[in-house]
């Protein structure tokens, strides 16, 4: 009963910061800036899936 009333009382402290804080959703360009993004954005490859599938043993020797 006692792990149940610190969890209680736990979970209600981290519930009225969370309100104090004001609730907030999330956003990816809240929290990354658009040069960073356009810096991720994959590159336009060709991947050689014959090459893959000779390397992973499972498809065995041709």
């Amino acid at each position: 009963m006692k792990k149940f009333l610190i969890t209680l009382a736990t979970f209600i402290f981290v519930v009225l910061l969370w309100i104090g804080l004001g609730v907030r959703r999330v956003h990816k360009t809240a929290y990354v800036s658009s040069a960073t993004l356009d810096i991720a954005t994959p590159m336009n490859v060709t991947i050689d899936v014959d090459f893959i599938k000779s390397l992973n043993p499972a498809y065995g020797t041709e």
